[in-house]
């Protein structure tokens, strides 16, 4: 059995989605966002997506690269989140660690014929939708879908299709 884990990681609210041989199994997000000191809410998630990464032992983990923001302290915050997610795949030993581009994930999971959004404000709803229309998930939160997107870009690409058989 092939596991697999897809994250969008934030040091607010970290989506994710579980596969199982390819199957979406169990979705959803870690909110640390009441939070208001950043260091501890790093911290906290960072906690979080560890046990997680323990429980599930995803042989396959795929994460959103950090995207360049004009805040250099929010910057160093992600890369420390998107490092300790590379970094238990490196001591685990048996994880194989994939990182994408937003662009790159949204074109993998993207139709064919469909206009893929640029702007983050168009990318949200984009992004519940798309999540909607391929597993019938219904999430409150962008950061959910992308977690799941994220691992069906994966999916894609191996196999050369979200669903295979």
């Amino acid at each position: 059995m092939i596991k697999m884990i897809g994250l969008d990681t934030s040091s607010s609210i970290t989506g994710f989605g579980f596969y199982e041989n390819a199957r979406l199994k169990e979705h959803g997000i870690l909110d640390h966002h009441k939070e208001r000191d950043a260091l501890v809410r790093t911290e906290d998630m960072i906690m979080d997506i560890s046990r997680m990464l323990k429980e599930y032992k995803p042989q396959i983990i795929v994460v959103e690269s950090p995207p360049l923001v004009n805040n250099p302290k929010t910057l160093i915050l992600l890369s420390e989140i998107v490092g300790v997610v590379r970094g238990w795949s490196i001591a685990a030993g048996y994880a194989e660690y994939i990182e994408y581009e937003t662009s790159e994930w949204r074109r993998l999971v993207a139709d064919d014929d469909e206009t893929i959004p640029r702007s983050r404000k168009d990318a949200k709803p984009w992004d519940i939708k798309k999540a909607k229309d391929l597993f019938g998930v219904i999430s409150k939160d962008d950061n959910e879908a992308d977690g799941i997107l994220i691992g069906a870009a994966r999916i894609k690409q191996m196999c050369g299709t979200i669903f295979p058989s």
